[in-house]
């Protein structure tokens, strides 16, 4: 029963379009019978709608579920399907959720659903989140050393993921570089390529001893480049009279490895070099 009541006060309980209309109170004893002035109730439709908003990486922002008119409400939290958890990312505060250090995974279809004093409704929100995007992941490499003098370097990579929900990427910037036994800081090249590619390659000549070469890939949308991830093919090989002498040392010929590497963070079109 939707109805309770006391003997002063009278509870209607999920309140619908059919309980409008015009309610009086008649109180009688022995003596008599007095009835009260009329109370016309209105029940007007809770709001609905999408909430569209956009996030920055990194920053803090808010939800609020506004159509909860009492702060008293009790309110569910809901994100793509799963009730969300609290911790130190995710707080509520009465109608508000709020989340710190925005990250694209904070992309989503969200869901309020509350409760205020048996007024049921919900609210939704798409939510997006933009920022500068994240490392693509390198997928293979290879290096040939050439009799002749010269190297033959190749990298393929792929858009990280989570990049599929922030801004569109413009494009990719690769930069390389060899390392000689001197432990030398070379420079790095680099160029530039559309976002429809996924590959690079290098042919070029040995004019000393070397055993490294790097190659940084790193992703650029209208918010500035990623953390670049690293790719290091590691190789012995020294020019004597013009012809290329190739030896093994346990554990570093013909190896390679990858990772991210924000020490690389200021490299950018500056160095470009076609």
């Amino acid at each position: 029963n939707r109805y309770t009541k006391t003997r002063t006060s009278f509870f209607i309980q999920r309140v619908n379009a059919n309980d409008t209309g015009t309610y009086t109170c008649a109180v009688s004893n022995d003596y008599g019978q007095v009835v009260s002035k009329s109370a016309l109730l209105s029940v007007e439709d809770l709001p609905k709608g999408m909430s569209y908003k956009t996030m920055l990486l990194g920053s803090s922002d808010s939800l609020e579920c506004s159509f909860a008119k009492n702060s008293s409400s009790l309110i569910t939290w809901i994100k793509d399907g799963q009730t969300l958890a609290i911790n130190s990312g995710l707080q509520t505060s009465e109608k508000m959720l709020l989340i710190y250090n925005v990250s694209l995974a904070d992309s989503g279809e969200y869901y309020c659903s509350f409760d205020t004093n048996g007024y049921l409704g919900n609210q939704s929100f798409t939510v997006t989140v933009e920022g500068p995007p994240s490392p693509p992941k390198i997928i293979s490499s290879s290096l040939v050393v050439f009799e002749t003098g010269f190297i033959s370097v190749a990298v393929n990579w792929t858009t990280s993921e989570a990049n599929k929900k922030n801004c569109k990427l413009l494009g990719y910037l690769v930069s390389h570089r060899l390392l000689g036994d001197d432990l030398e800081e070379y420079p790095f090249n680099s160029s530039y390529f559309d976002s429809e590619n996924h590959s690079a390659g290098w042919f070029l000549p040995l004019n000393a001893r070397f055993y490294q070469f790097e190659i940084l890939v790193r992703a650029e949308n209208i918010f500035g480049l990623s953390t670049p991830t690293l790719r290091r093919e590691s190789f012995w090989a020294q020019l004597i009279d013009k012809k290329i002498v190739t030896w093994e040392v346990p554990g570093k010929k013909n190896k390679a490895d990858s990772c991210l590497c924000p020490n690389y963070d200021n490299l950018n079109k500056t160095n470009l070099v076609e």
